[in-house]
């Protein structure tokens, strides 16, 4: 299994390959004698593919900053890094953002490589070109676009992800593909039917080369996030609330998997009559197939702070002063985004969406 097609981009066209073990048996290529970024608990799991110069990090939410982006740019100077050398990062997606940041601040920009290991980064993040880091308490408040100059994704990393992740990835593929114009969410449901235990690597391929198909009109018709890419949105506005309310239990994945049913909630408070569409059926259905295979999640849902996620949600940097900028759903099953002005009657709705998700009643 093996495809390669490339993306258009303003800030330089990159070249997208999709296989199986074209890494983890070895990466012969100039790789071996390049700098890399790798997460340590990939160099704990894969340490033949990582050998080399390298500089590991920690990736936990709370090492997507500015902090750990001096850090690294001493340390690569330290190897000795100079305007010709080349970064290679190895992990999802906080290793990402780190070397999107990196890569593109380091002497003005140095060219790098992204090779995914979580599904979450190979069917989602992995293009595009975008950072996003956090600051203080804002999540995601600084970044910049810097795509790389390739990225090898090989599924073969999968075989050591843990549930949960791979049910990150699945609800941000199921995400892209509902914001398709396409009929990519019936592709996608087609594909693969809920059994995560019996899930193949010809399966994961196949989801993998879908989302990312999908993701590719939006990201080459609005590179920078000003039309149509704002779509792909949908569920993060509720979903990194929910992550920040419940201090990072909920990993990103399955969040915004929460917080897309919770916009779909907030669109029938708004009025919207869902009641007889199929496609947001459809989605709510593939969603719930997916959770329930997470039984601590209600569990951790429970702690969260309506408070806290209130705080988070009215802090998102899509907001402007006046209005809420979210992805909701209208009555053909097709997002929108709307800037609904902030008044009582949309807090209370917001807040009874937390309310709902804290009590376990979205799905």
């Amino acid at each position: 299994m093996l495809e390669t097609f490339n993306i258009q981009s303003e800030s330089g066209g990159y070249e997208v390959s999709i296989g199986s073990h074209m890494l983890v048996d070895g990466l012969k290529s100039e790789a071996h004698k390049c700098l890399k970024l790798i997460d340590d608990n990939v160099d704990r799991l894969w340490p033949l593919v990582c050998q080399g110069t390298g500089l590991k990090v920690l990736a936990v939410e709370q090492n997507k900053t500015l902090e750990q982006v001096a850090h690294l740019i001493e340390a690569l100077r330290g190897l000795g890094a100079n305007r010709s050398s080349y970064l290679y990062a190895f992990g999802g997606g906080i290793v990402q953002d780190l070397a999107t940041f990196v890569a593109s601040s380091y002497m003005r920009g140095i060219p790098w490589t992204y090779c995914p290991t979580t599904l979450l980064g190979m069917v989602d993040s992995c293009i595009g070109g975008k950072s996003s880091l956090n600051v203080g308490i804002y999540k995601n408040i600084a970044g910049n676009f810097y795509p790389p100059k390739k990225i090898l994704i090989d599924i073969a990393f999968c075989q050591t992800l843990t549930m949960q992740e791979k049910i990150d990835g699945l609800c941000e593929a199921i995400k892209i593909c509902f914001a398709s114009p396409s009929f990519a969410l019936e592709d996608c449901i087609n594909i693969f039917d809920g059994d995560i235990e019996a899930l193949s690597e010809k399966q994961l391929f196949d989801i993998v080369r879908l989302s990312l198909a999908s993701k590719k009109m939006f990201i080459e018709e609005d590179e920078f996030d000003q039309g149509i890419r704002l779509l792909l949105n949908f569920g993060h506005t509720f979903g990194h609330a929910i992550e920040a309310a419940t201090h990072f239990s909920v990993t990103h994945g399955v969040a915004v998997g929460v917080g897309m049913l919770a916009e779909i909630e907030l669109s029938i408070l708004r009025g919207i009559d869902l009641g007889k569409c199929a496609r947001v059926e459809k989605l709510k259905s593939y969603l719930y197939s997916l959770l329930k295979n997470l039984p601590n999640l209600k569990n951790q849902l429970r702690t969260l702070s309506v408070g806290d996620a209130l705080a988070s949600f009215r802090s998102d940097k899509k907001h402007s002063t006046d209005k809420y900028y979210l992805i909701l759903v209208n009555s053909q099953g097709r997002l929108e985004r709307q800037g609904l002005v902030i008044n009582p009657e949309l807090e209370l709705q917001i807040e009874i969406v937390f309310s709902n998700i804290k009590k376990g009643l979205l799905f």
